[in-house]
């Protein structure tokens, strides 16, 4: 892929292209002391329950447990029932697309509140983390970082800087979908955070941090969009 040399250093975080490449290959450690002194803010706020499935005994069920039966306990069949829980697995879709005009330093303290939020996330439940954008173009691009434990210093970059959407999803998009340069059509239909959900056919339990407009919430203020973010899930668990 030819450098998109197309725009300042400013712009991207100041990281040049071949610099990002090396960043998502391996990690940022630079980035990461960035983001650690984060971590603990967020603790506080990862308690989200995500709704699992059990096997428990009761009286009737699919599956009898001939011992159980013959010991004369009422509750001798198993079934499966659905159970609360607030270390259960959870995904996490992250996406760093931004208006153009939103200038690279809101963008750095946005990706390390989301960065620090995955973390800390990590730190109490199994995370599937993605990474995906609402640039306009053939298909949405869905990038899957991994699952927890995580590497910080591959979080730190990918979701931390700004140079991994300016720089690498955006060239992408350019070279591999016919990316104008753009919002996707959809993010004009409502609230963007509905409409990227719709896109990436989020399910309940996923954690959806959606794009950065000039004077979104998550440039203003990350810390409070993620406490919004965190109540409106627990609202609709």
């Amino acid at each position: 892929m030819p450098d998109p040399n197309d725009h300042s250093l400013d712009w991207v975080g100041g990281v040049s292209w071949t610099a990002a490449r090396q960043k998502a290959a391996r990690g940022s450690v630079e980035d990461v002391a960035r983001i650690t002194p984060l971590i603990d803010r967020y603790l506080s706020m990862v308690d989200i329950p995500t709704v699992g499935r059990q096997r428990v005994m009761d009286v009737c069920g699919g599956c009898p447990q001939v011992p159980a039966y013959l010991l004369g306990e009422p509750e001798h069949f198993a079934t499966v029932r659905a159970v609360e829980s607030e270390s259960g697995p959870i995904r996490v879709v992250y996406d760093p697309t931004s208006s153009a005009s939103v200038d690279a330093e809101s963008l750095l303290k946005r990706g390390a509140a989301a960065a620090a939020f995955v973390l800390a996330l990590s730190a109490t439940r199994p995370v599937e983390l993605w990474v995906t954008s609402s640039i306009d173009g053939s298909s949405v691009p869905m990038i899957r970082l991994g699952t927890s434990p995580f590497v910080t210093s591959e979080v730190a970059f990918a979701v931390g800087h700004v140079a991994f959407a300016r720089q690498l999803i955006y060239g992408w998009g350019r070279v591999h979908t016919g990316y104008p340069g753009w919002w996707a059509d959809w993010m004009s239909h409502g609230d963007p955070d509905v409409a990227l959900r719709r896109a990436v056919e989020a399910q309940p339990d996923d954690v959806v941090l959606g794009p950065a407009t000039q004077g979104s919430p998550s440039v203003k203020d990350p810390d409070g969009w993620l406490q919004d973010t965190v109540r409106r899930f627990k609202a609709q668990s």
